[in-house]
């Protein structure tokens, strides 16, 4: 790490309005809340950032004093300053940019089965096995348990997660753990998530050893055997980073991480299954082009989203229509998130947020979002210096209730953009809704909103009708805002189980949710479009009703755990053993995991493998998809993963599944039993069905009335078999499936 001292004397009243400009929205918040707070003890915190740096501008080396620079990419620079200097900081004139402040969110075995993975962990068709050996695994995520069982090695005499690291706040101090006894003494650094835990679990998990099981959701019950829901990578080493979900942070996880496998000389993978639709998306924020840095050492898969039934993304031409009039919805009790509204060029445009009776249509209250300035609207009861009151605001919502917005032009892409967070909480028998009126006369607009609360665009004031002048928005750009980025993959997710067996003696399952059906994409996945028209996310993987470890630090429901293992190889310090658990999650942030250990198996084969031939690999093998509709296929992207074809295609070997019949299912369901298959196309009143063998020879055959077709699977060998069905109508269908 360096630190820079600054010599020359700055005259910063002339540069104020410059600095402004410098300085990312999410940033001049976080600075306003600390330079105003009543104490002013928020002043005194330190900041890690991501400082774009003009090389060739004088004492281009050369920062404030005390500015400490953590790492560095190309123009890109890890800074860390007390935040009452960043508008110092940014009147240098070697300082194109600052970010800091925004915050990601986070987003076995029938997975396997799915997308062909287990042929490739246990050789069939290959020369020897592929399980990651040799490869790191790393991640940013929230919710860690780095002592699961299901992250030590196959004899259970160590744990494979060799190093990791904590990151907290908006600092960016970084908390090592090197040796098994630090990670040993080590529980979570956050008991509210299991999301790290099940994520890490997925990629990476190998613990196939005797648990307590619940069976399949067809033969409902409990069961002492192996544990089915290890990982893709079971062999992988694992650097993992928890924390904080700054997007700073994740930098400088993705950072160690890069920096320490290049140190070993081994080949990584890093998984990010958080993310966030604010933003740009064009490639040109500083986070974008330092993953994309950090891409050209490592490859980085990310989720693609969880808001592709969502109206998250807004769209306008202001050449046709110079006005648009949206109101801002919720899935909760407060409207909490973040909004972004982007030209497409520097044309300025007027952007107010109203506060309409939702009654009557009225406007209660307007307020104009300043230029290169901060508006903070908060409750008169708030002393916070130039703050923004009205008697309005003070009646419909709480006293903690607040919004911040600003306008600039972006110094780094030169187009104008709004930013307002918001948190609001309406009071009982409050009417007002918040909408947003934004008017132009030239460029095409974007916004993009993002809440855990549901924070999105609609056209309703009150109940379900469209409230005339109002325009809803939809999910078509709602794709994660870093998948713009360069040498990044971008994963989608689809169904591949209905129903998951629990440990209460029950089973559970997705029918009714979104016309869930096993092959569909799942309806969550969220997709795009490129400036260079790129189609997102690059492919989808197996991400609803996935089953991967638990921590044991986060409290949830017995029918949620689908295995339980009581241990004494990872026992915490001063006890004798620990109980570990499996459960079920559903999220593109289960199938970018999913991908990334498929990954980490590819370059056990070729570690020289670069994200570009990885994508393409993967795109070219990937099993094709027809949507139902325009939309379920933009969530496609190339199809669905096949990791099997994909060693084979790399090897060099011809394709196990494809060159006897691609997958062409639309209709057809199949559902696997002990001893047989059953193959049902709903609706037909006759059903023709054949087993092959991946060398076409004829395994096994049903003919029946009716929309169902079960096979006898007795006898037969373990492996790959092509299932060709035909219904009344006469249209031939076809699925490939896995034999144990």
């Amino acid at each position: 790490m360096k630190t820079f001292y600054f010599i020359a004397v700055l005259l910063l009243g002339a540069a104020s309005a410059w600095a402004q400009a410098q300085i990312s929205p999410s940033a001049r918040f976080m600075l306003h809340r600390a330079m105003n707070s009543p104490s002013r003890s928020e002043a005194q915190a330190t900041v890690l950032a991501i400082v774009d740096l003009d090389r060739n501008a004088a004492a281009s080396a050369d920062l404030l004093p005390g500015t400490e620079i953590v790492a560095e990419r190309g123009t890109l620079a890890l800074v860390r300053f007390p935040i009452d200097k960043t508008e110092e900081l940014a009147a240098l004139p070697q300082v194109r940019s600052i970010s800091f402040g925004k915050e990601a969110m986070p987003l076995m075995n029938e997975a396997r089965k799915a997308s062909y993975v287990e042929p490739v962990l246990q050789g069939t068709g290959f020369d020897r096995t592929y399980r990651g050996e040799g490869v790191i695994l790393g991640m940013m995520d929230s919710g860690l348990d780095p002592n699961h069982i299901n992250f030590y090695n196959q004899d259970l005499s160590a744990n494979r997660i060799t190093w990791m690291a904590t990151i907290y706040g908006t600092s960016g101090r970084l908390t090592e753990y090197k040796t098994p006894s630090e990670i040993l003494a080590f529980s979570t650094e956050n008991p509210q998530s299991t999301h790290a835990t099940h994520v890490a679990g997925i990629m990476g998990g190998g613990y196939n050893r005797t648990a307590t099981v619940a069976t399949s959701a067809t033969l409902t019950g409990l069961d002492t055997r192996r544990v089915p829901f290890y990982g893709v990578a079971p062999y992988a080493e694992m650097n993992l980073c928890a924390g904080d979900l700054y997007e700073e942070n994740i930098t400088l996880a993705a950072e160690n991480v890069a920096q320490r496998a290049k140190a070993a000389g081994k080949p990584c993978v890093f998984n990010l299954s958080v993310g966030s639709v604010i933003g740009p998306h064009d490639g040109t924020d500083a986070y974008n082009r330092y993953m994309s840095e950090l891409g050209k050492e490592m490859i980085i898969c990310i989720a693609a989203g969880n808001d592709g039934n969502s109206p998250v993304s807004l769209q306008n031409d202001f050449a046709t229509t110079p006005q648009i009039k949206t109101v801002l919805t919720r899935s909760d009790i407060a409207w909490n998130g973040v909004v972004e509204v982007w030209n497409s060029d520097a044309t300025a445009f007027d952007i107010s947020l109203e506060f309409v009776n939702s009654a009557t249509g009225a406007v209660a209250w307007s307020v104009r979002i300043p230029t290169n300035k901060v508006l903070y609207i908060s409750n008169s009861s708030d002393n916070t210096q130039g703050a923004t009151h009205n008697t309005v605001f003070d009646k419909a919502f709480s006293s903690s209730s607040n919004v911040y917005a600003t306008t600039e032009t972006n110094a780094v892409n030169n187009r104008y953009m709004a930013q307002l967070q918001f948190d609001l909480t309406p009071l009982s028998g409050s009417s007002l809704v918040p909408v947003l009126t934004i008017s132009g006369t030239a460029g095409k607009m974007n916004a993009y909103s993002q809440s855990v609360a549901g924070l999105g665009f609609g056209n309703t004031l009150t109940g379900n009708a469209p409230a005339a002048g109002y325009t809803a928005g939809n999910p078509s750009q709602s794709i994660n805002n870093l998948a713009m980025a360069d040498n990044i993959i971008c994963v989608g997710a689809y169904l591949d189980r209905l129903v998951y067996p629990s440990l209460d003696g029950n089973s559970y399952g997705y029918n009714g949710y979104d016309d869930a059906d096993v092959g569909h994409v799942a309806a969550f996945t969220s997709y795009g479009t490129s400036p260079s028209g790129r189609s997102l996310p690059d492919f989808c993987a197996p991400g609803m009703g996935v089953i991967s470890s638990y921590s044991q630090y986060c409290a949830v429901k017995e029918e949620q755990l689908s295995a339980r293992a009581t241990t004494t190889e990872n026992a915490p310090v001063g006890t004798t053993s620990r109980t570990n658990t499996w459960g079920i999650e559903a999220g593109t942030s289960m199938a970018t995991p999913y991908v990334a250990g498929s990954v980490a198996l590819l370059l056990e084969a070729d570690p020289t493998l670069t994200v570009d031939k990885v994508r393409t690999l993967l795109s070219e093998t990937s099993m094709k998809r027809t949507g139902r509709t325009d939309a379920e296929q933009a969530q496609w992207g190339a199809g669905a993963v096949n990791i099997q074809d994909a060693m084979l295609k790399l090897l060099g070997k011809p394709s196990a599944i494809n060159g006897v019949n691609a997958d062409t299912a639309r209709r057809l369901s199949v559902t696997r039993y002990p001893g047989s298959v059953a193959a049902k196309v709903a609706g037909s009143s006759v059903v023709a069905a054949r087993l092959y063998s991946v060398s076409g020879a004829l395994a096994a055959s049903a003919h029946t009335s009716g929309d169902e077709a079960t096979l006898s699977t007795a006898g037969l060998s373990g492996g790959v078999y092509v299932l060709k069905v035909e219904a009344a109508d006469g249209t031939p269908e076809s699925r490939s499936i896995i034999i144990e």
